[in-house]
């Protein structure tokens, strides 16, 4: 049987993504069989019981389903908020979405008639083929019915332009699609260089006059003789950036403006270009258009009401020049990102449509009817891409994956190519015992892990990138998944309980579970941040972002939330108590034209800070098992390690000995402090071509 591009074989249990075996337990498996025996039917958790799970309790019953359905849609690359396969129907069971591909049998008399006429074979080949000709026009007919004309993912093939290595979040490729642009970062130098590759030869050219700090943005001319280049002014000045312009032959770096905080984008005259500024004394952007040569600088719209530090993906000018599409992210009643489109010829805007996910830069189709876009999915934030119907603003799914699609893509002049950083981690686990005279050893594991916590039975409990959460020994055996609730993040245990955020479309809960992960309970629901336990596990402390931040608690039993601390700036990141419970410290972002993180440690009761720390102390930082040091992350020489700093101050001193570059995703102490748990992972970002879109 075939839906969208999996198959599977019935006889050896056997699931296929475009022709490549997707491992599936037996039980996920017959669910997936129940369901595609009753496509777009309800299949009750009754039904699956008596046929699957007919010996099991009904406790035992309820989280084995749970799991197992779980399972099925890792491997499908589902998602249980936007289903495109397994859709949940509360209280009632399962059904399956996609179109489904029976498989054609015919017996042997069928084939073979004996007593037959010639005319009868003919008549029942006809028959069969009258059949099979209705039944595909019939899925074609339902798929016209609800999917627009549009890029179609299953004609979508990915190139790998180049393999793994430190690439910058932009991609550029030319109208023609003849070349790309990328930028390659030196780790050991902390700089950047641009590379434009031909994609006929692969063959690559560096720019050496491009060489220095973080690159941003790369945009083609329409003409694809000039590549305009967006990096920062320095190193050490992450907020001002530049605008260059270079012959894609090398040559000369022109500085053509400062002040341009995203990719340009040309009109269709290839005249001018349009640009935005943060305006953050204003919490508000600036969209402004500009001669090619970086003249005759004018604004179009300022956008307010913004959050006060953000990344756009940045503007896309309409194929018939009339209008210039934004990604932005609003501030005003509740933060969201949206598209907003602006008239060229007077300024005003509005709204196409708004997500609670980040959305990436936009890409107009040639025809200007839709746009494609990235959005963020998931709570690891990978990018998935979608696309927008204009003027109507309507949403559809065109990728559904674990691939990250990356947030600053490109497109070619005819709507068949993107080009992007496609973005994936190798992680691993660590243990790193208390005395950094010893060598660290790493722990078995077999996922992808985001970010982990000990517990006091000497478990690790984490979160994996795709927000599943994990339970496995300190050695990293017997691991598996613990509970039903997925799209979780910031994984804590407080009084023998395991609890979690987990992000649902914009709406973030604080849920407690069982030791076992069952019975999930929400404790507190909003914009919710970062969690942390009380020394005890008596109260969940956590950050609640919406305007103005403030540090709240909650009983690990339930009940209402005290507020004990409205936070300084904007709070960012994570909140963290001490184990002796006297103090907690939290990331905060200052206002201002150059805002900068800093780390506030103030009494677990509330008040002032009794200490305020700026960077490396702004990133993730831990507390030292007996309260008396701040242990975080550092990057020195291109190699991260773990560091620790005395709260009453004093030099730091280094943990971890690691001489490779893998960066420090988390890290965590064991519950007894006798050993430093750790993430580590390396990026292997690759730029490649998404084509046959049209």
């Amino acid at each position: 049987m075939r839906f969208g591009v999996f198959e599977v074989d019935l006889r050896s249990g056997e699931l296929r993504k475009a022709g490549m075996r997707i491992r599936l337990q037996e039980q996920p498996f017959k669910v997936l069989c129940m369901l595609l025996e009753r496509g777009g039917e309800v299949v009750t958790r009754e039904e699956l019981k008596g046929r699957i799970w007919p010996e099991e309790s009904f406790g035992d019953f309820d989280h084995a389903v749970n799991v197992a359905v779980a399972k099925l849609r890792n491997a499908l690359g589902d998602s249980a908020s936007v289903p495109r396969f397994v859709e949940t129907l509360p209280r009632r069971g399962y059904r399956f979405l996609a179109p489904i591909v029976p498989p054609i049998s015919l017996s042997a008399k069928e084939l073979h008639p004996r007593t037959s006429s010639a005319r009868g074979p003919a008549v029942l080949i006809l028959g069969l083929v009258m059949v099979i000709v209705v039944f595909f026009a019939g899925f074609a007919l339902r798929g016209s019915r609800f999917h627009p004309k549009g890029p179609d993912v299953q004609k979508m093939v990915i190139t790998r332009l180049t393999h793994g290595g430190p690439f910058g979040p932009s991609a550029a490729i030319s109208p023609d699609g003849h070349f790309v642009a990328y930028a390659r970062y030196d780790s050991q130098s902390e700089t950047t260089t641009v590379c434009i590759l031909q994609t006929a030869t692969h063959t690559e050219l560096e720019i050496p006059e491009t060489k220095g700090p973080l690159i941003l943005g790369l945009t083609f001319s329409p003409d694809s003789n000039y590549l305009y280049v967006i990096r920062n002014k320095h190193a050490d000045d992450p907020f001002t950036h530049e605008l260059f312009r270079v012959s894609t032959l090398g040559g000369h770096a022109e500085h053509l403006l400062t002040g341009v905080d995203t990719p340009v984008t040309f009109s269709p005259d290839g005249h001018e270009i349009a640009y935005t500024r943060d305006i953050p004394k204003h919490d508000a952007v600036e969209l402004r258009r500009v001669s090619a040569d970086g003249t005759n600088d004018r604004l179009i719209a300022t956008i307010g009401e913004l959050s006060e530090f953000y990344a756009s993906g940045g503007p896309a000018w309409s194929p018939d020049g009339n209008t210039i599409c934004l990604p932005v992210e609003h501030a005003d009643r509740q933060k969201r990102w949206a598209i907003e489109v602006v008239s060229v010829a007077d300024g005003r805007f509005h709204e196409l449509f708004s997500s609670h996910s980040l959305i990436g830069r936009p890409m107009w189709q040639p025809d200007g009817k839709s746009l494609i876009v990235g959005l963020a999915d998931g709570p690891a934030g990978r990018s998935q891409l979608w696309t927008v119907s204009f003027p109507e603003g309507t949403l559809r799914r065109l990728t559904n994956d674990l691939t990250d699609y990356g947030y600053r893509p490109d497109i070619s002049r005819d709507g068949r190519t993107i080009a992007t950083v496609m973005m994936s981690y190798d992680s691993s686990l660590w243990s790193v015992p208390r005395s950094h005279l010893l060598p660290a050893s790493q722990v078995n594991s077999n996922h992808d892990l985001y970010e982990l916590t000990s517990s006091p039975d000497g478990r690790i409990f984490a979160i994996d990138y795709d927000g599943a959460p994990w339970v496995m020994n300190a050695d990293g055996s017997h691991s598996a998944l613990f509970t039903n609730v997925r799209a979780a993040r910031a994984i804590r245990v407080c009084g023998g309980f395991p609890v979690f955020l987990s992000f649902d479309e914009g709406n973030v809960r604080l849920l407690r579970v069982n030791p076992d992960g069952s019975n999930p309970t929400e404790l507190v629901t909003g914009a919710l941040g970062s969690l942390d336990c009380s020394s005890r596990g008596e109260f969940v402390y956590y950050l609640d972002a919406r305007a103005p931040a403030k540090i709240s608690r909650v009983s690990v039993k339930g009940g209402t939330p005290v507020t004990v601390e409205k936070a300084l700036g904007e709070s960012s990141d994570f909140i963290r108590v001490s184990p002796d419970g006297n103090f907690l410290a939290y990331s905060y972002q200052e206002t201002g034209r150059q805002p900068r993180l800093q780390l506030a440690v103030i009494p677990t009761t509330g008040g002032p800070p009794v200490k305020i720390f700026g960077d490396p102390l702004s990133g993730l930082v831990r507390w030292s098992p007996d309260s008396k040091d701040l242990d975080y992350v550092d990057r020195q020489n291109g190699v991260y390690n773990i560091w620790e700093q005395p709260l009453a101050g004093g030099t730091p001193k280094q943990l971890t000995r690691f001489t490779t570059a893998e960066e420090i995703g988390d890290f965590a102490w064991s519950t007894d402090g006798s050993a430093l748990l750790l993430i580590r992972h390396r990026a292997n970002n690759d730029v490649v071509f998404i084509s046959n879109l049209q």
